[in-house]
């Protein structure tokens, strides 16, 4: 019989000592770091973690984590079959998170997993799909722009700029509001802002870690070149690194190849919409 448990955080450190494949796809994880590197960073303690049991024997572990909000998570870890068997342990965090108040649970997963379809199976809905682009070596040289760290007032004119570029299915499932949608971005460990003519252009979201790195970028037309030249000037010397772009960003992918980069995957992006369980009605004592 399949059983769900929750895990402690010892717990689950002394079964990823078992260097179990993540299936899952996060900004941090793509670049392959080793398992255990996961959880050490700030928010480890965080986590909540489930293992999947049958009769005794593992069958697989999932692990979320907040993304910069309290009702906004994704799915950080997961290693089960793709088997109909492993649909509890799907199904589990999404019902816990529900109860606690959250309203949102992402899933990134490689385009072509065997598990896009239990996802589907427990509500989780696609709602983009991702590129990833690999650069070249030795980096090129465009001319980067003069740009300045994101601070917490650039959150408006942010949530502007994104509104105007994202197209609506995919800011549905990320948040209409600009409370939703801050609280479902992940963390990057780098934040930087172009302004023109006092409005934000562009925006640039750069990770490096472990002599490797990932970027994004989201900006008008005009920003795109010298958001990248500034990015590669930054990441230059860390090693292999990995840019994301959205189908949509056609002149990004444009640029990208332009520039020598290669196309590596394509990931598929999903959401679980959490409704929290309603309480059962129940009569009380009336007051004179």
């Amino acid at each position: 019989m399949f059983t769900v448990c929750s895990l402690s955080l010892k717990e689950a450190f002394l079964l990823l000592g078992r260097n179990l494949p993540n299936q899952a796809r996060t900004r941090d994880n793509l670049q392959r770091r080793p398992p255990m590197a996961c959880f050490a960073g700030p928010l480890g303690g965080r986590w909540h973690t489930w293992v999947g049991l049958d009769e005794g024997r593992f069958r697989g572990l999932l692990s979320v984590r907040p993304r910069t909000g309290p009702r906004a998570w994704e799915v950080a870890y997961l290693s089960i079959p793709p088997e109909e068997e492993a649909l509890p342990l799907l199904q589990e965090p999404g019902l816990v998170l529900a109860e606690r108040g959250a309203e949102r649970l992402f899933l990134r997963l490689p385009a072509d997993s065997h598990l896009l379809d239990l996802a589907r199976r427990v509500s989780f809905l696609p709602y983009g799909e991702e590129d990833l682009f690999l650069a070249p070596t030795p980096l090129p040289s465009p001319p980067p722009l003069p740009l300045r760290p994101r601070s917490t007032h650039d959150d408006q004119q942010l949530f502007q700029l994104y509104s105007l570029l994202v197209p609506p299915q995919i800011r549905q499932a990320e948040g209409m509001s600009l409370q939703e949608w801050r609280e479902s971005q992940e963390r990057w460990e780098t934040e930087m802002v172009w302004e023109k003519e006092r409005r934000a252009q562009g925006w640039l979201r750069l990770e490096m870690t472990g002599g490797r790195g990932s970027v994004e970028v989201l900006a008008t037309p005009e920003g795109l070149e010298g958001l990248l030249g500034y990015a590669l000037r930054r990441l230059r010397g860390c090693g292999p690194f990995l840019c994301f772009a959205f189908p949509f960003q056609e002149e990004l992918e444009r640029l990208l190849v332009a520039y020598g980069f290669r196309k590596v995957g394509e990931n598929t992006l999903l959401v679980k919409e959490l409704v929290a369980r309603a309480r059962q009605p129940a009569f009380i004592p009336a007051r004179a």
